[in-house]
This record gives C-alpha cells, sequence and structure tokens, in this order.
C-alpha cells in the first residue's frame, strides 16, 4: 500500500512539471487584488443581509424629517397636568370576570328602571282611591304599600299554618313515629344559621319562585324586542268605527265578544232579514210553468227536454246565421264522383278503415301462431285433479 501512495505521488509530481513546462502563460497579478478580496467578502455579506433593517432605518429617518418640520410649524405646547393613577375597583378580579359582572349589573339596573317605570305608568291608570278610616291607619303601622308586602304576608301565614300543622301533629298521640336524624344533617343545619325546617323550605320555595318568574319576565322582554311590529290601523278602519252605529262606543274586546256570541248562536234562533230581493218577470213565468213538478218530471226535463231545446235552438241560431251567405261553390263532374263514394256518416264513423285494421290484426296473429310452433301441455296433472274434486262440494 505504500508504494502504490508513492507512485501515485510520483506520477502526479511529473504529471505537474510536465504542465509546468508546457503551459508557459503567467499572468500578471494586480498588487490591490488582496483588498478587493476583502472588499468583495464585505460586499456579499452586506448583500446577503436583509433589507428589512435599510427600510426600517430610511422609515425612522423619514419620520424624523417630517417630525422635525411639524414641529417648525407647530409652536403650540399646552401645559398637561399629570394623569392620576387609575385605581382597579376590584382589584385582584380578572378583567373578563370584572367585565362579565359589570355587564350583569348593568342588565338589572334597566330592568329594574323599565319595572319602576310600567309601575309608575300603570299607577297612573289606577285612579282609585280606597277611603280609609283613622282605625285602620292605626292598624296599619307599616309604611310600605300592600301590594309591596305581599309576599311577605303570605310567607308569614303560611308559616304559621305549618307551625300549627307541626304543634298539631305533635299534640296527636296516635303519631308515634319519631325519625332520628343523622348528626352530619344535624350539624350542616346548625352551620347554616337558616332556623326552623319549615322558614328554609318556605324561603327556598319562595326563591326558586322568584327566579322562575324572573326567567319568565327575561322571556317575555326578549320575545317582545324580537317581535318588534306594531301594526298600523287603517284611517277607514277609524272612521268606519266613529261614523258606525253598530261599532261606534265599542272597544275592541266588546266588538270581539259580540262576534263570537253571533258565532255561537244556533241557526234557528236568527232573527229574519226584511230585505226581499226583486225577482223579474221571466223568473216569475218559470216559476209558474213549473209549479207543481214532481220529482221524475224535473229529473226528465234537466236530462232530456233541456237539452233537446238547447239543441233546437243552436240550430234554428245557426241556420239564422248562415242564411245570410248566399254563396254556393261550383263543383266539377270530376269532383261530384269522388265526393259522391263517401257520405258525411261514412267520413265521421270510417267503419272500412276499422274492418281494414281489424283485419291486419288477425293476420299478424296467424303468422305469428305460424312461426311459433310450441305448443304448451296444458292438461291436469292427476294431483291437481284430486285436489280440485275436493274442493268441489259434493252433490248430495
Amino acid at each position: 500500500d505504500v508504494s502504490n501512495k508513492h507512485s501515485k505521488d510520483e506520477i502526479a509530481r511529473q504529471r505537474e512539471e510536465e504542465l509546468k513546462r508546457d503551459l508557459t502563460f503567467k499572468p500578471k497579478i494586480n498588487t490591490r487584488y488582496v483588498q478587493g478580496t476583502a472588499r468583495s467578502a464585505s460586499s456579499i455579506e452586506r448583500l446577503a443581509r436583509s433589507r428589512k433593517e435599510d427600510w426600517e432605518r430610511r422609515e425612522r429617518l423619514r419620520l424624523e424629517t417630517e417630525e422635525r418640520k411639524v414641529r417648525k410649524h407647530c409652536t403650540f405646547k399646552p401645559q398637561l397636568t399629570s394623569a392620576p393613577q387609575k385605581v382597579s375597583p376590584t382589584p385582584g378580579v380578572p378583567v373578563e370576570v370584572r367585565l362579565i359582572n359589570e355587564a350583569n349589573n348593568k342588565h338589572n339596573l334597566r330592568q329594574r328602571a323599565k319595572r319602576h317605570l310600567d309601575e309608575v305608568e300603570f299607577q297612573k291608570t289606577c285612579t282609585f282611591k280606597p277611603k280609609i278610616n283613622t282605625t285602620s291607619r292605626y292598624l296599619d303601622t307599616e309604611q310600605r304599600p300592600l301590594h309591596e308586602r305581599v309576599g311577605e304576608l303570605q310567607r308569614e301565614r303560611r308559616e304559621k299554618l305549618q307551625e300549627a300543622k307541626v304543634r298539631e301533629e305533635l299534640s296527636n298521640p296516635d303519631l308515634t313515629f319519631k325519625p332520628s336524624i343523622n348528626e352530619k344533617s344535624s350539624r350542616l343545619a346548625d352551620r347554616s344559621g337558616q332556623g326552623p325546617v319549615t322558614r328554609r323550605l318556605v324561603e327556598n320555595s319562595e326563591t326558586s319562585l322568584q327566579r322562575k318568574l324572573n326567567k319568565m319576565a327575561e322571556i317575555e322582554m326578549e320575545r317582545e324586542e324580537e317581535q318588534s311590529f306594531r301594526p298600523t290601523p287603517n284611517p277607514n278602519s277609524d272612521r268606519i268605527l266613529v261614523t258606525s252605529e253598530k261599532f261606534a262606543g265599542k272597544s275592541f274586546f266588546e266588538r270581539q265578544e259580540e262576534a263570537l256570541q253571533r258565532k255561537q248562536t244556533p241557526q234557528g234562533d236568527i232573527p229574519e232579514y226584511p230585505f226581499r230581493p226583486s225577482i223579474g218577470i221571466n223568473s216569475e213565468l218559470i216559476l209558474s210553468e213549473r209549479e207543481g213538478e214532481t220529482r221524475e218530471e224535473m229529473i226528465d226535463r234537466l236530462a232530456y227536454r233541456d237539452r233537446e231545446r238547447q239543441e233546437l235552438s243552436r240550430e234554428s241560431v245557426q241556420e239564422q246565421y248562415y242564411s245570410q251567405f248566399t254563396f254556393r261553390p261550383r263543383i266539377n263532374d270530376i269532383s261530384k264522383q269522388l265526393g259522391s263514394t263517401h257520405s258525411v256518416q261514412e267520413l265521421h264513423t270510417d267503419e272500412r278503415r276499422k274492418e281494414r285494421m281489424e283485419l291486419l290484426v288477425r293476420r299478424a296473429a296467424e303468422e305469428q301462431e305460424i312461426e311459433c310452433t310450441f305448443r304448451p301441455d296444458t292438461r291436469r296433472s292427476k294431483a291437481t285433479a284430486s285436489m280440485s274434486d275436493i274442493r268441489q262440494p259434493s252433490s248430495g
């Protein structure tokens, strides 16, 4: 291996010497070549860098130049006070939770304001003022109106009834069952501090009822917002309501109630209307002619006689109409001979054509039978014959 390596090196050296003898051209190299190579390397690196830095630098220079120009023209300098440090109303609460709570509070405030306005409008319509004697005023020490504390009064009434029921059950000697309460349940009840179980159940039921009513009110408000259509009555309808004797002074509900009563009134109880239509002379004559007509005569008239009369009247009208046309065409002898072979009835019914078609059909069936020589055996087998004999009832 070493000898081969030396031989290869020797061959390479000899080849290089031969090339030096053959290639006598010696180029003249500039002394500035080293500096040029260093400069070209820096140029390559500069070109390889991204142009983003140059663009950002140019943009900064442009903005600084524009700002200097603006400052030269805009000499006004306002005196600004230091902005107070904003303190979060709910420190430690995430911003998304705080925004949701604020939206809910705003919604509740709007609902409360709307309910207040509705109550004010409702109180304006309720103009009745009851006269309360002095004794009742002394007894009623509560300053709030009755409609605002009716819920509390009902709750107290239910609590009293529940307590009376419990006392009655405790005093009943027949009720000897005493349930054992778990210690954990009793500790939880004492820890809640909500008083007797009856009061707690009543309050829970009232809370759930109030929650249900609030939910129904929200659904109703959303439905009203979605259903924004408000019908506008026609001026003609208003004019009819004012001028009509039938609808004057009646509200919409009263008119609907009258319409419902008319709809529910039996047909026999409806009073007769005085209106009688005027019948012409021809109608009276027709009624006089058909007076005493039986059902069979009416059927015969409608099925046959009226039809015949209509045909006769149609023919008379046709004759009267075509009689004014006196033109008669001249027909030569050849046309007469050709037209005399067929009458109008023959052209209408065309019995010959029907006979030719039937003959062609029979011939096609005969040719098909000649070509189709197969004949299936349609005789009944013994088993089929015996079954048919069994199914037939005996003559005896």
